[in-house]
């Protein structure tokens, strides 16, 4: 967000919530997460399975730092789901698919499978709670840019083909 401020960047695809008095922030994209696990984990073959059923995993998760709302939507729904999760913080989503791999944990992640098709990782609906992501674009309100313009219409065209 400093960098839209500083106009160092003119736009910005950010995880909400995010607001700034000096920039515009617009929802475009929610999505279900999911969690990624080894092809070994007990609930690899369901495909599905309560959230609390995961209850004794250890949760690879981002620094929160990183993306504090992703962060707190995780842990809230564990505790939703009656579980305090037991989290191995980590910055990249390499580190923390590589992780699930190895069986050290489960991961939640937004991505579709074919993104991060692994023959080592399964990926597992968790029925409510579950965390949702939420995308948005963010600018400089007083940015009078052609291009800034242009560029949101066209995520909000491509944002509103995902929802039909």
């Amino acid at each position: 967000m400093s960098d839209l401020q500083t106009a160092e960047l003119d736009f910005a695809l950010v995880l909400l919530p995010q607001s700034h008095r000096a920039l515009s922030v617009e929802p475009l994209l929610k999505q279900r997460m999911r969690l990624a696990v080894s092809r070994s984990h007990p609930r690899a073959a369901s495909g599905r399975a309560p959230l609390s059923a995961f209850s004794s995993d250890r949760f690879i998760m981002h620094m929160r730092g990183d993306a504090p709302a992703m962060y707190d939507e995780i842990v809230r729904c564990c505790a939703v789901a009656g579980f305090r999760p037991r989290m191995l913080e980590r910055n990249s989503d390499n580190t923390c698919t590589g992780l699930v791999a190895a069986n050290v944990g489960v991961h939640f992640v937004a991505a579709t499978p074919d993104c991060l098709s692994s023959a080592e990782i399964v990926f597992v609906e968790s029925d409510e709670p579950a965390p949702i992501l939420e995308l948005g674009a963010a600018w400089r309100m007083s940015d009078p840019s052609r291009l800034v313009a242009d560029f949101l219409e066209r995520c909000r065209n491509a944002s509103s083909q995902d929802k039909n």
